[in-house]
């Protein structure tokens, strides 16, 4: 079955569906209670942080305005205005032309992905184009905008002149191009993002408890995705079983219980970014695997462990877009529209279920019919390989404890705290925090070109034409998000059709 999947089935033989009916029992309870217990958290913190704290959501504004309906008419304004289908028409005729450059080879792109190496040539700047970024990153205040380019930058120059010091304090993290120091200050700082987020929050929270164990109901409880009781147990039992079935795969049950807290850490922070500051796609400095090893040592967790480590990538590592924000997104998206949340729940389950079987079904069908080696390298081949290819020298030679990682990962917790502090306590402080965390992962060093574009333009405009002119343009750069969708669509039909390929579906980075 294996190697079928890798080199295609030969002919005259179906998918050998019996083969994976194990490891699919094993594997869906786990995935589908993962899902459930980030719904849990949104349920709880949605009102915290969309009522109380009145977070942005820029991710919402798209949807929100094509779903938005007016009295007399047909089709609302947002679809009749012009800026924003010449923002459509700039984003769909600039990826048909990137399209039909796949398919011609006298075409060239209109725009090559430039690398600016320093720090003789140790790191570097990547200057990269997106016109669907640049709508993305209109829609975040200037405070947001300003703090993801200029972190991106200072975290690309620490790097290099660590690396050309020769200053380290051990092995650069897996799935990271920064430096090991950046890569913890980053998580010391998602550390305190949560920590303090949720400190804010504490009267909320307390509220919030004092529901869940009181015997009475009230009516606003009823409107909400789920109710108190239901979505704090819901998050416990769901958080115990994740831990039983990790103890069950080779990690012990207490380091399994740690491994899901700073796994939680980590989704809470990216899910807050996300939906604060509105950026498309982000990723964790450090993996909380990693975070994990060095917090306690590899010979704490064992071979066994390790080996169950390797198999929480899958989930837990390479996150670029998940369900918790998501969840968080279409709350806000709906909060209008729908008076009682209770009614999204089950469209979010049939969303999540039949993702995820379609999704199985897809990979099996095209692994088989064509061979996972033909299709793309990095889902079937390089990431499969990297847990492994992780832990192969760590079990070789073990990892201990670190008290320089330490160092500075408090460093960057530390950072963090002083940069909240600022933006709550002084109105004229221009950075927001939330750029600190991230501030040279993969997404952030593809996009921060493009939102530095968007900062500039926003920035001029405001300066010059005030919120009235700010307005007037926000639909353009609405239609620049929603031609790229749009086009990366048609063409994903288009290809079908032709037979063609070379195009592909990119990262919205």
């Amino acid at each position: 079955a294996i190697v079928h999947f890798y080199e295609g089935l030969p002919p005259g033989q179906s998918i050998p569906w019996k083969a994976w009916l194990i490891p699919f029992l094993a594997w869906v309870p786990f995935i589908l209670t993962l899902y459930f217990v980030m719904v849990c958290m949104m349920a709880i913190l949605h009102q915290r942080w969309s009522k109380e704290e009145k977070l942005l959501y820029p991710l919402a504004e798209l949807p929100k305005e094509m779903v938005s309906q007016e009295k007399n008419t047909i089709i609302n304004s947002f679809f009749k205005n012009r800026a924003m289908w010449f923002g459509f028409a700039c984003a769909f005729l600039w990826g048909s032309y990137e399209a039909l450059s796949h398919y011609f080879y006298f075409l060239p792109p209109l725009f090559h992905k430039q690398y600016l190496p320093l720090f003789r040539n140790t790191t570097g700047l990547i200057i990269n184009f997106r016109l669907a970024i640049i709508g993305f990153a209109y829609l975040m205040s200037l405070d947001v905008s300003l703090s993801l380019w200029l972190f991106a930058i200072l975290g690309t120059v620490q790097t290099g002149i660590q690396n050309i010091s020769g200053f380290s304090i051990g092995r650069n993290a897996i799935f990271c191009a920064s430096s090991a120091s950046v890569s913890y200050q980053g998580m010391g700082a998602m550390i305190a993002l949560v920590v303090l987020t949720l400190y804010s929050a504490k009267r909320y929270l307390k509220n919030f408890i004092g529901k869940v164990f009181s015997k009475k109901r009230e009516k606003e409880d009823y409107n909400q995705l789920l109710s108190p009781r239901t979505s704090f147990w819901g998050m416990i039992v769901g958080m115990l079983f994740l831990a039983f079935w990790l103890s069950r795969a080779g990690l012990s049950f207490w380091l399994s219980l740690l491994f899901l807290f700073i796994v939680f850490i980590v989704f809470l922070a990216i899910t807050r970014i996300i939906v604060q500051a509105g950026i498309p796609s982000c990723r964790s400095p450090l993996i909380p695997q990693d975070f994990l090893v060095h917090s306690v040592g590899s010979s704490a967790i064992g071979t066994s462990g390790l080996v169950a480590l390797a198999y929480t990538f899958s989930w837990g590592a390479d996150l670029r877009t998940f369900v918790m924000a998501s969840v968080e997104n279409s709350l806000k998206m709906t909060e209008e529209r729908v008076k009682k949340q209770r009614s999204l729940l089950l469209p979010i389950v049939l969303a999540i279920i039949i993702a995820l079987a379609a999704s199985i079904w897809m990979t099996m069908r095209l692994a088989y019919l064509h061979g996972g080696a033909n299709l793309s390298q990095w889902y079937f081949v390089g990431m499969p390989q990297a847990p492994f290819n992780y832990i192969k020298p760590i079990i070789k030679h073990p990892e201990s404890i670190s008290g320089l990682r330490y160092l500075f990962t408090g460093i960057g917790a530390a950072f963090m705290a002083f940069l909240i502090f600022m933006q709550h306590h002084f109105l004229w402080w221009p950075l927001s925090p939330l750029g600190f965390p991230i501030a040279n992962t993969y997404p952030l060093r593809l996009m921060w070109f493009s939102i530095f574009l968007a900062w500039l333009i926003k920035s001029l405009i405001l300066r010059y034409g005030g919120p009235k002119l700010y307005k007037n343009t926000k639909p353009f750069f609405l239609g620049l998000i929603l031609g790229q969708f749009a086009c990366m669509g048609t063409w994903v039909i288009i290809d079908y059709f032709t037979k063609m390929v070379g195009n592909s579906i990119p990262f919205i980075h």
